[in-house]
């Protein structure tokens, strides 16, 4: 794993404290959302890839949506894959609704799977993506929240 580095100015205890408490803010809000999204991007290409097609749609509408939840002080950042809700086919069809069906099967029709094998095949390269992304990502936040509040 990488090392941080980064330069704080702080003329008290006080100052020290706030740059600090504003960091972690921005690393949760900015840095691990753009580490997130960075690394589901594999994972997209690949679900797409592997999206049964008959229409075009539900490959088209495949598309990646970082939630952040907090509770406390602690955040956790997911990224989600799925097809888009505002996505509307060319018949007026809209694959949100139609796609855990394609992805499980039914009692009528047999599964096509293509989520669950993109999330298999690439899980490893997106553990990489975002290690390598997020460093990066908190030094470029920590030197906007010190140049923002020199201290």
């Amino acid at each position: 794993m990488s090392a941080i580095y980064g330069k704080f100015r702080a003329s008290s205890v006080s100052d020290f404290d706030r740059n600090i408490k504003k960091l972690i803010s921005e690393v949760q809000k900015q840095a691990m959302r753009d580490s997130v999204k960075k690394s589901a991007t594999p994972m997209l290409q690949d679900a797409r890839a592997k999206a049964p097609v008959r229409t075009g749609a539900l490959k088209k509408s495949l598309a990646v949506k970082v939630k952040t939840y907090k509770r406390g002080s602690n955040a956790t950042v997911m990224a989600i894959i799925g097809a888009d809700r505002k996505f509307v086919g060319a018949g007026g069809d809209k694959p949100a609704n139609y796609l855990h069906l394609v992805e499980l099967g039914t009692e009528h029709s047999a599964a096509h799977p293509f989520l669950r094998p993109a999330f298999d095949a690439t899980k490893a390269e997106s553990k990489r993506i975002y290690a390598a992304s997020l460093g990066p990502a908190i030094q470029r936040i920590a030197a906007r929240v010190n140049k923002r509040n020199p201290i």
